[in-house]
């Protein structure tokens, strides 16, 4: 219960256009993973699925997604070159959001290889 209080509260407390874009990046992690539950872990909204699955957060001038994997951010080189990333870090425009197609390839790759982990 305390969890979901503040989950709710860290969204609850973002100002836009972050707040929309966070919010439809929640969104669309949850259509990939329903069954995905979420925390706080590190000051910012995780997603678990049979163990942390992927992360996401605001900043002043940006948002970043945290795709749980520092191999993601080479494999998908090619996806990503449009955006500043680091090993273990997307950050993008709040005004223009992560493209829905990202989003699924990332999540999904991460759910495969938690649960190839045995999380």
């Amino acid at each position: 219960m305390a969890q979901e209080k503040a989950v709710a509260a860290y969204y609850k407390a973002l100002t836009e256009p972050h707040k929309s874009a966070i919010q439809k990046l929640r969104g669309q992690i949850l259509e990939v993973c329903p069954d995905a539950d979420e925390k706080m872990a590190w000051g910012m909204p995780t997603f678990v699925f049979h163990g942390n699955l992927v992360h996401i957060a605001a900043f002043k001038k940006h948002c970043s997604f945290f795709p749980g994997s520092g191999a993601i951010t080479e494999i998908m080189k090619g996806d990503l070159e449009k955006f500043v990333t680091s090993k273990g870090t997307i950050q993008f425009d709040p005004e223009k959001g992560l493209p829905k197609t990202i989003v699924t390839k990332i999540v999904k790759y991460r759910m495969k290889e938690n649960l190839s982990n045995g999380k």
